[in-house]
């Protein structure tokens, strides 16, 4: 007990210290104003202030699935909206039921054994979103004063993972023959703009017509469904280095113009509009159905959205870019 003596007119008084709600006090009269005359009476007046005090109850007991929500809102407070739905994913599906039953005070570095186990037994090629929601969720619990060292959180190297290759691009040749049979101006105009600026699928949905010049195509958005309402939203994009400008061509904007005069009756700020009344601009499904019809019309296996980044990527390093 936190008690001591002191004396006051030459006599011997008691008085206590005692911690609540992280705060240090001091205590030499009860509630009546009257001092402690033994050492007896003040531990009854300690017990007293801890019993009514908020943070009695012998360090609470916490479990890890009474803390998600709090997890969830340190990640939202942290990272974009399309971050914190990939790790609240990894973390929910992989580490979480591993550790959602077990009181704080019980975690130790047998879980990161077993979390470890969890993310490198997984079938995935990319684990990197696993090992930063394990890493971030184990940062998070030093706010509760849990301190076990995330650095033993690791992965461990994929044979032939990292020599991965991307086997499937078109040449240019290839995207010629698939550009000259799409008929429709609106999807030729964005398969064009896929190919030649090698965006990745939400900055081309998040192209707004005030930045679809006849000088430059400058890229400021995203537009993702990756969100906790499902619903399409504007993101900032990947990474600063995402902000970015390139020249116009020619041809594209021409193919712009000749495609907004056709459709002059819908007032969307979007290049690539939708015509759902609930959507802002195309979905990646519609997108990808287009891709397997006009593919099949030209005799060629379809790419992934995604895989118009890497055929650009391709045509350019083989025409002498870095």
């Amino acid at each position: 007990m936190s008690v001591y003596k002191y004396f006051y007119n030459k006599k011997a008084f008691y008085y206590i210290k005692v911690r609540i709600d992280g705060k240090q006090l001091s205590r030499r009269f009860n509630d009546d104003n009257e001092r402690f005359i033994s050492k007896e009476a003040a531990r009854k007046y300690e017990s007293k202030l801890l019993e009514n005090s908020s943070s009695f109850n012998k360090k609470k007991i916490i479990y890890v699935h009474e803390i998600y929500s709090s997890f969830v809102s340190y990640l939202s407070k942290r990272y974009k909206l399309t971050t914190v739905l990939t790790l609240e994913k990894a973390f929910s599906i992989y580490i979480y039921p591993i550790i959602k039953d077990k009181k704080l005070t019980e975690l130790d570095t047998s879980d990161i054994r077993l979390i470890n186990k969890s993310i490198n037994d997984c079938k995935r090629k990319n684990i990197s979103s696993l090992v930063s929601a394990a890493t971030i969720f184990y940062k998070f619990l030093n706010l509760y004063d849990v301190n076990i060292d995330y650095n033993l959180i690791i992965h461990h190297k994929r044979i032939g993972i990292e020599n991965a290759k991307y086997k499937h691009i078109w040449t240019f040749e290839e995207f010629t023959k698939f550009i000259n049979v799409v008929n429709d101006s609106y999807y030729k105009l964005l398969f064009l703009v896929l190919f030649y600026y090698g965006l990745r699928i939400s900055e081309l949905r998040g192209l707004k017509k005030e930045y679809f010049n006849k000088d430059s195509l400058e890229i400021k958005y995203c537009l993702t469904n990756k969100n906790i309402h499902r619903k399409q939203i504007l993101t900032s994009p990947k990474s600063k280095s995402s902000y970015r400008i390139f020249p116009m061509f020619d041809f594209i904007y021409d193919l712009y113009l000749e495609n907004q005069k056709s459709q002059k009756a819908i007032k969307n700020d979007f290049v690539f509009y939708s015509l759902k009344e609930d959507d802002l601009v195309i979905g990646e499904t519609s997108i990808k159905r287009a891709i397997i019809k006009y593919s099949k019309i030209a005799g060629l296996n379809p790419l992934t959205p995604h895989e118009f980044r890497h055929s650009c990527a391709s045509y350019l390093i083989n025409n002498g870019m870095d």
